[in-house]
């Protein structure tokens, strides 16, 4: 079968289309792109409003919180210490053990960590008296993302 060919001006239009085309999907994830903005935005006032209820009508809620934080960026954000003290040069000894002639650690394997290091990170801190809930540990964490 022959290819068909159009005319030129068919050829033109067709052109002026997919102009208007990319110029539309452009503009549409330019727009999706503020929706998401928008929608982070109202994400953070709610969460900056909760922790502000929190902190004026539940301080022990507050408090059972922070003791739970298990991340060391997190504690520093409430002035807490972190939980694992270990200066960098032990952090990085542990980091390169050798384990059956492999080393483990992020540089000999993509970044990610040993089962030893998990579950030497994923310890359990301690809870409060009389807390039900379970205790929070590093592999456990769960988050949403809406």
């Amino acid at each position: 079968m022959r290819p068909t060919t159009l005319p030129p001006r068919a050829t033109a239009r067709l052109a002026e289309i997919d102009q208007k085309l990319a110029a539309l999907l452009a503009e549409k994830r330019q727009l999706d792109s503020r929706r998401q903005a928008a929608d982070r935005a109202l994400r953070t006032r709610q969460n900056i409003i909760i922790g502000g209820w929190l902190l004026a009508h539940e301080p022990a809620t507050f408090d059972r919180i922070k003791s739970q934080l298990t991340r060391d960026q997190d504690r520093a954000v409430f002035g807490l210490p972190p939980l694992n003290a270990a200066t960098p040069t032990q952090a990085m000894d542990r980091a390169s053990t050798v384990v059956d002639g492999a080393a483990l650690g992020p540089a000999s394997n993509g970044g990610r960590t040993s089962q030893g290091a998990v579950a030497e990170l994923g310890r359990a801190t301690p809870k409060p008296p009389g807390d039900g809930a379970k205790p929070h540990t590093a592999g456990s964490r769960t988050e949403s993302k809406t």
